[in-house]
């Protein structure tokens, strides 16, 4: 199993995909496992205040647990279907200790239409610290990835 990502000019992440490559038969023929590709199409992946008409309100990415009572809304545009009836959102928080781990907060499963190119979910924070959520389908291939800094 492979991870291609691309980092932006700050390092981080935006944009990931896993690739299962097998080896060659006897025959010379290359096979790629299909349920480990995911067509992404570059997702775009924001957080913001609210969705009205499916489209993102007021975008951030920093929150204040004031603001909102720590609620916000991730919106994603894969623009090409998603291709799955579920997807899986996991939420890790950075582990300021030193230990160089990011804790699992909490996942969840959404149904979505696999026809759709976006969607959205709401996200509670009652914590300050650094953020990061993992977007996958339903065989837990990336779709997309975004960190989220929770002040006061």
């Amino acid at each position: 199993m492979y991870e291609l990502y691309f980092l932006n000019s700050s390092q981080k992440k935006i944009a990931a995909q896993k690739l299962e490559v097998k080896m060659l038969n006897e025959a010379g023929i290359e096979h790629i496992n299909p349920n480990s590709r995911y067509n992404s199409g570059g997702a775009n992946f924001i957080f913001c205040d609210m969705i009205v008409n499916d489209k993102p309100i007021n975008p951030f990415t920093q929150l204040s647990l004031s603001h909102k009572n720590g609620q916000a809304y991730a919106y994603i545009n894969n623009y090409v279907a998603l291709s799955s009836d579920r997807i899986i959102v996991k939420v890790w928080k950075r582990d300021n200790s030193g230990s160089n781990s990011d804790k699992l907060v909490y996942t969840k499963r959404y149904k979505v239409e696999p026809q759709w190119n976006d969607t959205f979910f709401k996200l509670n924070f009652n914590e300050i610290g650094e953020y990061k959520i993992e977007v996958f389908n339903k065989t837990e291939n990336l779709i997309s990835s975004n960190s989220l800094n929770v002040i006061n």
